[in-house]
C-alpha cells in the first residue's frame, strides 16, 4: 500500500530530513500514477486501523468518475493515471503525444501537457488542502519522485493547495520538499526495522 510506504518517507524525514523536530505534519507523497499520505499530529503518527490512515489517493473528487481499481469510482488517483490523462490527450486530438507516458508527462514544458498537469494538480491541491483544513498541521511536506521537478510540480502544487486553504490557517502553513529524495523510503524502514526488532526506544513515537 502506498500509504503504508508514506508513513516510512514520514519517518525518514522527521528523523534525519526536511521536518526534524516536527510535531505536525502532512507528507503527500506524489508517485506516477499514485499519490499517498502520512500523518504526524502532536508527535504522534496517525496510522488508523490496518496501517490505512490517510489514503489519499481513495477521496472521492467526481461522482461518477472514472472507476477506480479500489471499486469506487471519481477517487483522486484516477485522474492521475494515465489512461484517464491518455483519454484526454486523444479526446483534444493529441493521440501523437499518448504514447509518451507518465514519466514524461510530468516534466514535459508541452503545452497539451502542462495544460493537462495544471488540472490535475488543481485536483491534487484540493483534496490535499481538504485534510489540512482538517488537521491543520504545520508543515505539509512533498514527497516521492515526482517532488524533484521543483517548477513543474511543487510550485504549482504549493499554490493549489494555499487557494484552497483557509485562512488565516494558510499564512501560517509551510509547505517543503523532501531533504531526503528516494532514500527516506529505505531509512523509514531501517528505522521500522530497528523500532520493532531491535526494540530502540527513542524512534518509537516517531
Amino acid at each position: 500500500m502506498l500509504g503504508n510506504v508514506a508513513n516510512g518517507y514520514l519517518r525518514a524525514e522527521r528523523l534525519y530530513g526536511a521536518v526534524r523536530g516536527e510535531r505536525d505534519v502532512l507528507l503527500v507523497l506524489l508517485e506516477p500514477g499514485q499519490i499517498g499520505a502520512a500523518l504526524l499530529c502532536d508527535g504522534r503518527p496517525v496510522r488508523g486501523a490496518l496501517e490505512s490512515s490517510a489514503e489519499l489517493g481513495h477521496v472521492k473528487i467526481e461522482d461518477g468518475g472514472p472507476a477506480c481499481a479500489c471499486g469506487g469510482k471519481g477517487c483522486l488517483e484516477t485522474f492521475i493515471g494515465w489512461k484517464y490523462l491518455r483519454t484526454r490527450l486523444i479526446d483534444k486530438g493529441r493521440s501523437d503525444l499518448a504514447e509518451a507516458g507518465l514519466e514524461e508527462f510530468w516534466p514535459s514544458t508541452r503545452a497539451t501537457y502542462a495544460e493537462l498537469r495544471a488540472e490535475a494538480l488543481r485536483r491534487i491541491g484540493r483534496a490535499v488542502a481538504s485534510v489540512a483544513n482538517l488537521v491543520r498541521p504545520r508543515v505539509i511536506l512533498l514527497a516521492g519522485s515526482l517532488a524533484k521537478h521543483q517548477e513543474t510540480v511543487c510550485a504549482p502544487l504549493e499554490a493549489a493547495i494555499r487557494r484552497e486553504t483557509l485562512r488565516p490557517f494558510a499564512e501560517q502553513l509551510e509547505v517543503r520538499t523532501s531533504a531526503l529524495g528516494p532514500a527516506a523510503g529505505i531509512l523509514g524502514g531501517a528505522a521500522l526495522v530497528l523500532e520493532q526488532v531491535f526494540a530502540i526506544p527513542e524512534l518509537s513515537s516517531v
